[in-house]
Order: C-alpha cells, then structure tokens, then sequence
C-alpha cells in the first residue's frame, strides 16, 4: 500500500466521521414527525444487555425502533461463526430488512448495552404507515440505504483485507467516534466485528501493543488507540 493509498484511507475515516453529525441532522431532518406517526399508541420497553430479540425474522414479525442504547445485527454460520452486520443506535429500526427471507443463514439481534429502551412495532404496522405517509417512506428508506452501505463495507474488508488489516480499520473507525481515541469494544465484540475468533483478535491485539499502536491497562476496560495512520497503514 502507498502513502497516498494510506492517507486517503486515514482522510476517509477522519472526513466520515467530520460528515456524520451533519450527515445525520439532513439525513433525519423528518425524524420527529416520522418518530411521532411511527409510534403513534406504542409504548415503549426497556431491555437488558444480552436479550435478544427473536420475532424480527419472521414475516408477519415486529420491528424495533430504538428510544435509547445499542442494538447489534447478527448473523451466524452452521459452523458456529458469528458476525456483526450492523450496529443500531437510537432512532434506528431493528428488523426492516428481514434476512430471514432470503438465505437458511441465522441471523439474530442482540441488546448491546443495559437499559436499551425501544418501541416493539408490528412490521405489517410499519408497511401500512409507508403505504400513507411519504415521511415515514422516507425515513425508512434513508434507514435501510444506511444498513446497507454497512453491509457492503463489511463484504469489501472480508473479501479484499486479512485479519489483522481488519481488526487494524475497526480500531480506527471505533477510536475516530471518541475524543479520548478510546476502543471500548472487547475482543470478543471485535472479533464479531471482523468476522473472527476472539484468540485471534487478542494476538493481534498484543502484537499491535508491543508496535506501541494501541495501549490498556491491566484489569481496565478500553484500548486507548495511540497511533491511528500506523494503524491505517497494516
């Protein structure tokens, strides 16, 4: 890889990241009309970290529009491999693009934080609002088009980078959304990340450490990044 090649990766990462509160504020200036029509008569429910939410696969299942918190997608192989495919955060809809649909693959949703609150709407509910209302329409489809462009940088880094260039980009995507430059994510929510085993992201984890890449201190959640164009550049 060039140093052009590497710098435009880092400038990407950086740009993504000055773009995403604007992004955001645009890509949502209907949300709370959209928010008010879609959980109109709902209430909302509270979640542990861990729950999963079971019903977002069948057809005639729900939808969850999350208040509050983190919601990770997930899909898993016949051999035990587990991946995340998207990380929902408030104002997100967990279960619009119903996988189940069209592959034997399982796919899942998991409550990442405690206390996650979010709205459990019926998905016939939700696609009879888009059939009436075109700020709802739009909403969700600026919902999916966001899921989805996720999902076609995870199927670029698995088809085109190595572990440790994954595991390397996650760092520097998750450290450039905190100031402090710190990963909170543990390695086993990394290696779903990338698509690996959790001994494969501690390795790579000590061998980034000894690079004097990343740094953490014993006992202590976070992985403070250190160096993020190094990171880039593997």
């Amino acid at each position: 890889m060039t140093c052009r090649e590497r710098q435009t990766i880092l400038d990407e990462q950086i740009g993504r990241r000055g773009r995403s509160a604007p992004r955001h504020a645009a890509g949502c200036a209907q949300k709370p009309e959209a928010l008010a029509e879609l959980t109109r008569g709902a209430r909302p429910q509270s979640y542990g970290r861990g729950e999963l939410l079971r019903d977002i696969e069948e057809l005639h299942g729900f939808v969850y529009l999350l208040h509050a918190g983190r919601v990770g997608l997930y899909s898993l192989s016949r051999h035990g491999r587990e991946i995340r495919l998207y990380t929902f955060h408030d104002g997100e809809m967990v279960g619009l693009l119903r996988h189940g649909e069209v592959n034997e693959i399982c796919g899942y949703a998991k409550v990442l934080v405690d206390a996650t609150v979010a709205y459990r709407l019926s998905y016939q509910h939700v696609l009879e609002l888009m059939s009436t209302s075109f700020t709802v329409t739009s909403y969700v489809c600026k919902l999916i088009a966001r899921q989805l462009r996720e999902s076609y940088r995870i199927i670029e880094e698995l088809a085109f980078y190595e572990i440790k260039t994954r595991l390397a980009r996650t760092l520097v995507r998750l450290a450039l959304s905190s100031q402090e430059r710190i990963v909170w994510a543990t390695h086993a929510e990394l290696a779903a990340m990338i698509g690996t085993r959790q001994e494969e992201v501690t390795k790579l984890l000590c061998h980034f450490r000894a690079l004097g890449l990343v740094a953490s201190a014993p006992h202590r959640p976070g992985l403070r990044v250190l160096d993020l164009e190094r990171l880039t550049s593997l």
